[in-house]
């Protein structure tokens, strides 16, 4: 008997299913899909409600009428600026259905899209989608969803070895156990250099990164003088230095540099074969291309563009954009 959309039900997740969860993509890890969740621990991470002592995570799980998972799609919210104004918004990741009921029943991708359409028109945010798996990504398109833009995975091979020869020029590294009122005044500083900017909320910074139970972030503030001109969030991943968030004042370029290699200074460097980092910025790419960085993949990011109509921007701020200023570095932790 042939199935129907019927058939299938989409539930918020429980944290006490997150077990589940992790058993049914450990199912998917060779179905040609990139980037998923590899541990419970990991989705409990990535999928933490930003309101506290939550029961569910920000994740939909697609049911059959058994009860077991055939699909699952995911969303993180948000804080940022488009074109210096405030918005809220989310990023949908890890969407991906059991490959023998997307055969059969193609359309339940756009179950899942539903789902991230009533977010936006219940909590008036920016959507955006990264779908893991290109068959999800094609019938979002379908279902009023077009390109955002794309985000390039750069990396060092050489990266214990060598370190570029930078004059500092007054420039102070240091590891800080929080945010502070200088990262407000950062980013009014360096908006106009990002049409597009993540994370530009002090509050949000401290809770993705300070207050998380399940990571433990290092994270790395660059000074000229009293003024912060850039910060760094790096974690190890076996072998290589991941760089999960940085973004820097451009007035200032060499501070990539000094914040990329000088994580490697919190690390046994013996144990360290390369520097990760992903980007969206055209100018943080040119740097990074200038020492040896190489890009090994790009991936899509996609926008609903029924959001208009309810989040608190204009098509024309929008359209007015340069995707090549575009930085959605924030979201790289969750594309290694």
């Amino acid at each position: 008997m042939i199935q129907r959309n019927q058939d299938f039900k989409v539930t918020k997740c429980l944290k006490s299913e997150v077990s589940d969860v992790a058993a049914f993509l450990k199912l998917m890890e060779d179905s040609g899909v990139n980037f998923l969740p590899q541990n419970e621990q990991y989705l409990l991470n990535k999928y933490r409600s930003y309101i506290k002592s939550c029961r569910t995570l920000n994740l939909f799980l697609l049911k059959n009428c058994q009860g077991a998972i055939k699909g699952v799609s995911g969303y993180v919210p948000f804080k940022g600026l488009l074109r210096n104004k405030p918005l809220d918004g989310f990023v949908g990741t890890d969407a991906i259905i059991a490959l023998e009921e997307r055969t059969k029943i193609p359309t339940l991708a756009m179950v899942l899209a539903h789902n991230y359409e009533q977010l936006v028109r219940r909590d008036r945010l920016l959507p955006l989608v990264c779908p893991a798996d290109k068959t999800v990504s094609e019938y979002f398109k379908k279902v009023r969803w077009g390109e955002f833009c794309h985000a390039y995975k750069f990396f060092h091979p050489l990266a214990a070895q060598f370190s570029p020869v930078c004059k500092k020029s007054g420039i102070e590294i240091k590891k800080i156990d929080i945010f502070d009122e200088d990262v407000d005044l950062f980013f009014t500083r360096i908006a106009p250099q990002h049409d597009f900017l993540l994370h530009a909320d002090r509050k949000f910074l401290n809770w993705k990164y300070f207050e998380n139970p399940y990571s433990h972030y290092i994270v790395l503030a660059a000074y000229r003088g009293l003024h912060l001109v850039g910060y760094g969030v790096v974690e190890k991943n076996e072998n290589d230095i991941c760089i999960v968030d940085i973004t820097v004042d451009l007035e200032y370029p060499r501070v990539i540099l000094l914040l990329l290699f000088g994580s490697l200074d919190y690390f046994e460097k013996s144990m360290v074969t390369r520097i990760v980092c992903c980007l969206s910025h055209s100018r943080y790419m040119e740097i990074l291309k200038k020492v040896g960085f190489l890009s090994c993949w790009d991936t899509e990011f996609l926008f609903f563009k029924v959001g208009f109509l309810f989040s608190n921007i204009s098509q024309d701020d929008f359209y007015s954009t340069n995707k090549k200023h575009y930085h959605l570095n924030g979201f790289a932790q969750y594309l290694y």
